[in-house]
């Protein structure tokens, strides 16, 4: 993937690429009266699967909402003592979507994820280096991962002249036989353009 921000470090897009180096999806962000927004496209190539039509029970009985056609999502931030707290996505019809909750200590953040009917769907916890760096984060085994349970990541950093991260490894706690190690997961680089 590919994202920029303007002179003061804010998110204005993001371009996401396939396994076969192909843009699948651009999503910018902005602000429409006042209000934090975002609107992406999504393109398919002659390789990927058909989109599936929904299953059986998804249709919905609830009545059509008036959408704003200028933008996908919109966005509402609280923030406790300079940190972000909660970010809420609400649809261009109005209706609440995922609410992240973010509860901030010494050098850890947790991460409760609610869906839109307001139960709990993902948990994290990230412990982080003296850069705000995630050097360790815990995915709990709630509804999406409870059939694989909790699972652990660390992180190691190599950093860049201006402090930022240009290499992440990432490795996974693997247990067996009673006894824990932790196996090399993948690699991410992080190439940074300075203006």
């Amino acid at each position: 993937s590919v994202t920029y921000y303007n002179e003061s470090g804010a998110l204005t897009q993001r371009d996401s690429y396939d396994s076969q180096a192909n843009p699948f999806q651009i999503t910018v962000y902005g602000y429409i009266d006042g209000k934090r927004v975002s609107n992406s496209r999504i393109t398919r190539y002659e390789y990927d699967p058909p989109p599936g039509a929904a299953p059986p029970g998804m249709a919905t009985a609830e009545p059509l909402r008036k959408t704003d056609p200028r933008f996908e999502y919109s966005f509402e931030f609280k923030y406790e003592n300079g940190k972000l707290a909660e970010r809420q996505m609400i649809n261009a019809s109005g209706k609440k979507g995922m609410r992240y909750v973010y509860k901030h200590s010494s050098n850890q953040v947790e991460e409760l994820v609610y869906s839109e009917d307001g139960k709990l769907n993902q948990r994290y916890l990230s412990i982080l280096d003296a850069n705000d760096n995630e050097i360790e984060r815990t995915d709990f085994g709630v509804v999406n991962f409870e059939i694989y349970g909790d699972r652990k990541y660390k992180h190691a950093y190599e950093i860049d002249a201006a402090g930022n991260w240009k290499k992440k490894v990432t490795s996974k706690e693997v247990r067996e036989n009673g006894l824990a190690r932790w196996d090399q997961a993948y690699v991410t680089y992080r190439t940074i353009t300075y203006y």
